[in-house]
């Protein structure tokens, strides 16, 4: 669940803003976390004014979007963010050895009806920063250990995370 995992690690008092095209997943994720705004969305845009992001991360979703539509909400979060914002952006790319598999594995199952699984690299992340007006553009190999949970954090299904962490997916982060 793309705005649970994300609300569920956050333990400050901000104006979170959940968004997702299921209804059922924010549902639970407003039960669950009854603090922070979920919304749907139809569109590929951030659904607030102009400027008002410090940081928007986008986990797990450009996966599912063709490059246009990524390229769309790059663009629209450049609109939404603080000048200094950041946009935290996850994607599947071919030089990770694990993403590879992931490819291989779906091309067995091309010809059925399953989620569009869509795979980025980091120079047509890159080129569409610039052109939407990002100043810098930096990458993290999904293998790098980031995350760190410290002693623990304790996840809704009762899966506790302890230290650093690979998040599997690669990572963009992208300055305004």
């Amino acid at each position: 669940m793309r705005d649970l995992r994300l609300a569920g690690a956050i333990e400050h008092d901000i104006d979170y803003l959940g968004v997702d095209v299921v209804d059922k997943l924010l549902d639970y994720s407003r039960s669950t976390y009854p603090q922070f705004r979920f919304i749907t969305v139809s569109d590929f845009a951030v659904p607030e004014a102009d400027n008002w992001a410090d940081l928007i991360c986008a986990f797990s979703l450009f996966t599912h979007l063709l490059h246009e539509q990524t390229f769309l909400y790059i663009k629209d979060s450049y609109r939404a963010q603080k000048p200094g914002g950041k946009l935290v952006l996850s994607f599947l790319e071919y030089t990770n050895a694990g993403h590879r598999q992931l490819f291989l594995s779906a091309v067995g199952s091309a010809k059925t009806d399953r989620a569009l699984i869509v795979f980025n690299d980091r120079d047509s992340l890159n080129f569409f920063g610039r052109e939407c007006g990002y100043s810098n553009v930096e990458f993290f190999d999904g293998t790098a250990s980031l995350a760190d949970f410290g002693s623990g954090k304790t996840l809704p299904n009762g899966e506790v995370l302890t230290g650093l962490k690979a998040l599997g997916q690669s990572l963009c982060v992208m300055t305004k």
